[in-house]
């Protein structure tokens, strides 16, 4: 994932063969400042050797790293080559390829002063890199490190802490202010069981997760609002592989006990489940809970609130698409921190996820008499659109919780805004599950070049290459996709029977997505299609 990395973890610099300049600005990220005046005598003690040639064919770059008042050797500490990790022997040694252009090596160790800097070609194939002990008793700050269960270094895993959360480096530690002797950190990644570890801080302590696909069904509000309803998905989750519950929380109205200002003044919390009992029961079956939120299709707040509407150029009246909705308007940055409030609203109550539905621009209806309060172009539109998800991705990770977001499938195929506001490159930085709707049925033919004839006759062809091409959109992007599959029959087409949602099922999972929910009826599930529970 591609994240905004916080100040306080910017890496710091040195340089082989060469003194530090400068204290303030070569200062090591997890270094207390009492240690500034001593750091240019270690760096003073990085050594050069000469070149060694292992092979004919590859020349190799050793780093060994040693105990700086002993020269002992540091077994085990960990040395980071750009984006790659390694950790040292038992003699304190790591031995790769060098590489072939200019990088960054940082070398860290609990209990040790890190140490960073450049490497290029110029340097030395041996690099000795002793490290000054940092003292447990003087320093303020702990450690602590995220692996998962291999043992490979989680980074960018989100650490709650009551102070606030920090986010562990490629070496998957991460950095606490000593603020009393014990804490409970909450602790998550994407693609991972989150925990909750009580950590004794005079102790580095490795905090392992596990990987997670999610497996979700959807609860909308006639479930919600219905007594024993929610009980028929939670049988699901308890007898098949589904393991988790997409559940309405807005739609145009806020279906519990919401206290956000904006939506109280504007009269659209009308409760109807009680959303902390809800969560209680749902956790106590072990299902993961995703809070799904209709954001700017919102024809209660268009009606209440005007003036944040789009509005009909030639009646001034509200501006409603073909089936007669009225929508707001995704310029207005008053809705941004509204739908904003709801979501961390929502993961104060428990939710694991934020999910984000009708997060865009009205696609249907005559939109020639759609007066949205600006200029209307693709740049404003895929502004606005990416501006509201880095906002709300700020606001949800500082709370420790994931941000997902609908998109319209053909956008994440072929990375255009599409009229809607919605470039999939643009969002997908700030988007933890990217849920491409890739419904069979509503692409056309020829839009899927390995279906033989209409995608909605060729489920697994249509779900498998409309992945693979979102990838090869954006290298790397892959372990987000949770994508919806079609669990309905779409009018005018042939039924589509369980056979049909397996066939997907598949699909995404030999294609490796991290996950998949089912769209179509909360009442009738194809549960024939569904693996039962190991």
């Amino acid at each position: 994932m591609r994240q905004p990395r916080p100040a306080n973890q910017a890496d710091r610099t040195w340089t082989p063969n060469h003194v530090s300049a400068s204290r303030d600005r070569d200062l090591l990220p997890w270094l207390d400042w009492r240690f500034s005046l001593i750091m240019p005598l270690g760096i003073l003690l990085l050594a050069i050797t000469a070149i060694v040639q292992i092979s004919t064919e590859e020349e190799y770059l050793e780093v060994v790293v040693t105990d700086q008042p002993t020269g002992e050797a540091i077994g085990g500490a960990f040395v980071a080559i750009g984006d790659d990790v390694y950790a040292a022997d038992d003699d304190g040694r790591v031995r790769i390829v060098r590489p072939d252009s200019d990088t960054t090596i940082r070398v860290t160790m609990p209990g040790y002063q890190a140490v960073s800097g450049p490497f290029g070609s110029d340097n030395s194939s041996v690099q000795n890199v002793p490290l000054f002990p940092e003292s447990a008793s003087t320093s303020s700050a702990a450690y602590g490190r995220v692996l998962d269960i291999t043992g490979k270094p989680l980074r960018g895993a989100i650490v709650q802490t009551d102070s606030g959360p920090t986010i562990s480096g490629s070496d998957g530690i991460f950095k606490l202010d000593r603020t009393s002797s014990r804490t409970t950190l909450h602790v998550s990644a994407k693609g991972y069981i989150g925990r909750s570890v009580d950590l004794e801080l005079a102790n580095f302590e490795d905090i392992r997760l596990s990987e997670v696909s999610i497996k979700a069904v959807y609860a909308d509000a006639l479930m919600l609002g219905t007594d024993g309803e929610i009980d028929r998905q939670i049988d699901i989750a308890n007898t098949t592989e589904i393991n988790a519950l997409v559940i309405d929380i807005k739609e145009d109205t806020i279906f519990y006990d919401s206290q956000v200002e904006f939506f109280v003044d504007a009269g659209t919390v009308e409760p109807i489940f009680d959303a902390s009992a809800l969560l209680k029961k749902l956790k106590a079956n072990d299902i993961y809970t995703i809070a799904r939120i209709v954001v700017f299709q919102d024809p209660l707040v268009a009606e209440v609130r005007p003036d944040l509407a789009v509005l009909d150029s030639t009646t001034g009246d509200l501006w409603r698409n073909q089936n007669g909705v009225a929508w707001v308007s995704a310029f207005n940055t008053e809705l941004w921190d509204a739908n904003i409030d709801l979501a961390t609203e929502a993961l104060d109550l428990g939710f694991d996820e934020i999910q984000y539905d009708y997060v865009r621009f009205p696609s249907d209806g005559d939109l020639s008499t759609a007066n949205f309060g600006r200029e209307y172009t693709a740049d404003a539109r895929e502004t606005a659109i990416t501006g509201f998800m880095q906002q709300s991705y700020e606001a949800i990770h500082a709370k420790g919780g994931k941000l997902a977001a609908d998109l319209f499938g053909y956008v994440t195929i072929v990375d255009d805004e599409q009229y809607i506001g919605q470039r999939f490159s643009a969002l997908e930085p700030y988007l933890d599950v990217v849920c491409m709707m890739i419904y069979p049925s509503h692409f056309e033919e020829g839009n899927i070049a390995s279906a033989a004839g209409h995608p909605n006759d060729f489920p697994y062809e249509t779900i498998y290459e409309s992945l693979e091409r979102a990838e090869l959109n954006i290298p790397g992007s892959a372990s987000k996709f949770r994508p919806w599959l079609q669990d309905f029959t779409y009018y005018g087409m042939r039924e589509y029977t369980a056979v049909d949602v397996r066939l997907q099922i598949d699909a995404a999972e030999d294609f490796g997505t991290a996950g998949w929910m089912l769209w179509g009826d909360p009442m009738n599930v194809s549960v024939e299609a569904l693996k039962p529970q190991e």
